[in-house]
């Protein structure tokens, strides 16, 4: 008997397997050029993985000197709430899973019975460096309960009673919401709250490290640093109570999925940029990362993947803030209407030197044509 599928070639008789070959993706690779720089020349060195714990918090220091902001920084809410979060450096890092890991952790769902799960791990492949070259701001700790309530006046959580907890049941609709009254009401003059990128999330979670979880791949040791089906007993857990990564985060294993700002597409690592990812334009799900306090171990690794309706109010996800730092002394003033050609001229030019682009670009196309665009 042959069976044939996407990615699996299977030759069996009477039943047993005498034979199966998978299709794997080959791994993205770039080289790595460490002596790049995302700012201008006196910028410190960018935090190229993989780097233990005193280099990530090295690299941390080194950024928030040359930035002049701190480390660790607490932002005020309304009602007295506050929101921490740590400084996440520039850097690169292999994003996804190897070959071994995924293969490995999908027999593992299979042999458990869970082939919903083992059908996603070819999402984490192939495996591919990124580039980040803007430091951000990431929250300490998931979004709590309060946090949410501060902002809002409401708690649409089901797992209420403490309210240091993770808020969970929210929509995109209403993280939308949430992050627009911040950004009207709490952001200071160059910090902007945002959901962190897929990327950017992952590259945090691993604080340097290039094995399943983020202190090693010791399965056993994983109840140190997350909340999941074998220590939550069915709940969320307030945040905080496990043991930080590197970079000084805590809970990105389990309690919660964290909802990220990209959509979802289970192909998205075979063509994704390796400058900055922002995931694809459109989509019909969002990203999630983490796992949960429902999971097993593997479904909390930092390459794994999930993805839920953007409309869905599950109650073992919430989410993480993130602060863009923008540079507003060296960004172009905005093109407010009305002003004339010069005028318009002007800031093309402006804005193509600030980004490092051409005012006029030209792209080959096939046929031997060319297609021109213009820097809006």
């Amino acid at each position: 008997e042959v069976e044939l599928s996407s990615d699996e070639f299977n030759l069996s008789r009477d039943g047993e397997h005498g034979l199966r070959i998978a299709f794997l993706p080959e791994p993205r690779e770039t080289p790595v050029d460490g002596n790049w720089r995302p700012a201008d020349g006196s910028a410190p060195p960018p935090a190229i993985a993989p780097f233990n714990a005193d280099a990530a918090q090295r690299h941390q220091q080194a950024w928030a000197d040359y930035l002049g902001l701190p480390v660790e920084k607490e932002i005020e809410l309304p009602g007295n709430g506050k929101m921490k979060f740590v400084l996440i450096p520039p850097g690169e890092f292999l994003m996804g899973a190897t070959i071994e890991e995924w293969t490995l952790f999908m027999n593992q769902a299979k042999a458990s019975g869970d082939h919903a799960d083992a059908a996603q791990y070819p999402n984490e492949h192939p495996q591919h460096r990124v580039r980040l070259t803007e430091p951000f701001y990431l929250a300490m700790h998931e979004l709590t309960q309060a946090q949410w309530e501060a902002v809002t006046g409401e708690n649409p959580s089901r797992f209420e009673g403490d309210s240091s907890r993770p808020v969970e049941q929210v929509d995109r609709e209403m993280i939308q919401s949430y992050l627009r009254t911040l950004n009207d009401e709490v952001a200071r003059e160059n910090l902007r709250f945002v959901l962190p990128t897929e990327a950017q999330w992952e590259f945090a979670c691993r604080a340097g490290a290039t094995s399943p979880w983020c202190y090693g791949d010791d399965e056993s040791d994983f109840g140190k640093y997350g909340w999941f089906a074998g220590n939550a007993y069915g709940t969320t857990h307030p945040v905080g109570k496990k043991r930080p990564n590197a970079f000084g985060l805590y809970d990105m294993h389990g309690n919660v999925h964290e909802i990220c700002a990209d959509w979802y597409s289970n192909t998205y690592y075979e063509h994704s940029p390796a400058v900055n990812p922002r995931g694809p334009a459109d989509g019909t799900a969002w990203v999630a990362r983490g796992g949960s306090f429902r999971h097993v171990p593997r479904i909390c690794r930092s390459a794994k993947r999930r993805y839920d309706s953007p409309n869905r109010r599950a109650y073992n996800k919430g989410f993480r803030l993130a602060l863009a730092i923008e540079d507003r002394s060296a960004r172009p003033q905005f093109a407010v209407a009305p002003f004339n050609a010069d005028e318009a001229l002007r800031q093309q030019r402006a804005w193509a030197d600030y980004l490092g682009l051409p005012v006029e670009k030209t792209i080959p196309i096939p046929g031997g044509e060319t297609m021109t665009f213009m820097l809006v």
